[in-house]
């Protein structure tokens, strides 16, 4: 932004503004459909400021006649600091929300993942509106697996995941349902479908319970930890009172709206 604003004060030629200017604006629409396709909403204000400086400079193009000197200095002056805040806006929301990668685990095993969905026969269902509804759970299972075998490792949540859990706990903090959508973009290190390891012929297993709105997908990073390291990490989802459920068959469970309430 800030290098688009100087080249609109100090182009010598109005036809090289002009491709300048184009070519910035361009830019910036195809950054800005590919950041909305990939659910980096964050990237938005840096997007419109490439926008601006385009918009800027194609101003200038347009101009008839050269300002004076103290005319321009004070404009540049006020353009690089209105720039320079922007920018720093921009960045602030990309620093704020970020991408990144799980930790890389440091157990002699590689992990693997799978969600398992289990029903509790002998526990009604405490949420529902049917009666004869029994317990329906939703787990995920991290595991010691051999290692360079099954798919590509999975996102921390997937696109579905990221919607549904995201709009939920977006809601419960007043905040708008696209805030968390880019956590589909922040990877890990287990794979589904992955190989189990068969070293030893039984591993110790840990159970992992999340809180009030919390989800099956805390604590990724130390579930990958221990698995590596030759644990069954299971995390067992609390339907209704989780942020939001999703099942294998892509059943979604929100949070129930009586828990909300309370919060």
């Amino acid at each position: 932004g800030l290098f688009g604003f100087l080249a609109s004060r100090f182009i010598a030629s109005d036809q090289r503004a002009r491709r300048i200017g184009g070519a910035t604006l361009a830019a910036a629409g195809l950054a800005a459909a590919v950041g909305i396709a990939v659910g980096r909403w964050q990237a938005v204000p840096a997007l419109v400021l490439a926008a601006a400086t385009g918009a800027v400079i194609v101003a200038k193009s347009r101009r008839r006649g050269d300002p004076r000197v103290g005319e321009r200095r004070v404009l540049a002056a006020f353009g690089i600091v209105t720039y320079a805040v922007l920018a720093g806006v921009a960045t602030a929301f990309l620093y704020a929300l970020p991408v990144w990668t799980t930790p890389t685990p440091t157990g002699p095993f590689s992990v693997g993942v799978v969600d398992l969905e289990l029903t509790d026969v002998t526990r009604a269902e405490p949420f529902g509106s049917d009666a004869t509804a029994r317990r329906r759970l939703m787990v995920r299972l991290w595991y010691p697996a051999v290692e360079g075998d099954g798919s590509p490792a999975r996102p921390y949540r997937t696109r579905p995941e990221a919607r549904a859990i995201g709009r939920e706990f977006a809601a419960t903090l007043g905040l708008p349902p696209f805030v968390f959508g880019h956590l589909q973009l922040v990877g890990t290190h287990s794979r589904p479908g992955a190989t189990p390891a068969r070293s030893v012929e039984r591993f110790p297993v840990v159970l992992h319970s999340h809180g009030y709105l919390g989800s099956v997908d805390s604590n990724t990073a130390l579930m990958e930890h221990l698995a590596s390291h030759g644990y069954l990490a299971f995390s067992v989802a609390h339907y209704y009172e989780a942020a939001a459920v999703i099942y294998p068959n892509g059943d979604v469970v929100p949070l129930a709206p009586s828990i909300r309430a309370r919060m």
